[in-house]
Order: C-alpha cells, then sequence, then structure tokens
C-alpha cells in the first residue's frame, strides 16, 4: 500500500453534483483499492445539505489551504471541475474525472 494520501474534490463552489460526484469517486477508488478521501472548497448550500443528511452521507472535510490541509502532498481527483492551476500547484493533480458527457453542439 502506498503511504500516498489521494483526495477527490469537485470546484472551488461547491453545490450538490460538485460534493456528491467528489463523494462516489472516493468511494469507487477506495473499493478498488486506493483508499480516496472527498474533500471540499467550501461548506455545502442548503439543497446539498439537504440531500447529503436525507440519503446519510457526512458533508465532505472543507479545505481552504491545501498545504495546511496535506503538507506532504498527494494525488488529487478532480471531478466536476474546470481548473486545473488553481489551489492545486502542488499535488500532483492525477486525473480529471468529468461527470457527464459534453454536449454534441459544444
Amino acid at each position: 500500500m502506498s503511504d500516498v494520501k489521494t483526495f477527490v474534490a469537485g470546484h472551488k463552489s461547491p453545490d450538490t453534483d460538485s460534493i456528491c460526484s467528489a463523494i462516489s469517486y472516493a468511494n469507487l477508488l477506495t473499493q478498488m483499492g486506493t483508499p480516496a478521501t472527498p474533500v471540499c472548497a467550501g461548506d455545502a448550500n442548503k439543497e446539498t445539505k439537504y440531500a447529503l443528511e436525507h440519503f446519510g452521507f457526512e458533508h465532505p472535510q472543507i479545505v481552504t489551504n491545501w498545504e495546511e490541509f496535506a503538507p506532504n502532498g498527494g494525488d488529487l481527483y478532480l471531478t466536476d471541475h474546470n481548473e486545473s492551476k488553481a489551489n492545486h500547484r502542488w499535488l500532483q493533480i492525477y486525473e480529471y474525472v468529468w461527470c457527464y458527457r459534453p454536449s454534441p453542439y459544444w
């Protein structure tokens, strides 16, 4: 087992799809043998808090400073995200996980 920590995060203004995709993908990675922790960049809105409570999930830990949160770095999977550099420069961005299929009209 690797000593590298693995985190899964969504975008900076976390909404339901951002937080739920981070929780879901962290769970999938863990089940596939890579222990992963879902985190988020801010407090959830009312809708998301309701969904988390209703389905029995805890709010992921809020991370506002990556260097303090994970001083030794780690792997970061980004879900529902469109910023490759912001606040994540010192962590290895391991993979971008798109949780939806882009429209063919874009």
